[in-house]
């Protein structure tokens, strides 16, 4: 199994590759745009070889800020522009 981890101090955020899933867990509360770089290169791996499914899991997600809503909003309009993948 090969999964990416992105920590922090309240959140961990995994990528399967294998089922190109991203579990998102804890709190995400970072301070704006800068602080979500990592996660935004994280979902952009994810996106780039166009799977046919990507999989976010929000399950365990127990907040997001504004910023953290922004930055998945517009991962999700990207993707939806690709019209190849399903998520």
């Amino acid at each position: 199994m090969d999964i990416q981890e992105i920590k922090g101090q309240d959140y961990i955020i995994q990528y399967d590759r294998e089922s190109v899933t991203v579990c998102f867990q804890g709190e995400l509360s970072l301070g704006g745009p800068a602080d979500y770089a990592p996660i935004v290169q994280l979902l952009d791996e994810v996106a780039n070889p166009e799977p046919s499914t990507i999989t976010l899991n929000l399950k365990k997600l127990e907040f997001l800020n504004s910023s953290g809503i922004s930055m998945l909003s517009k991962f999700v309009i990207a993707v939806r522009k690709k019209k190849t993948i399903q998520l």
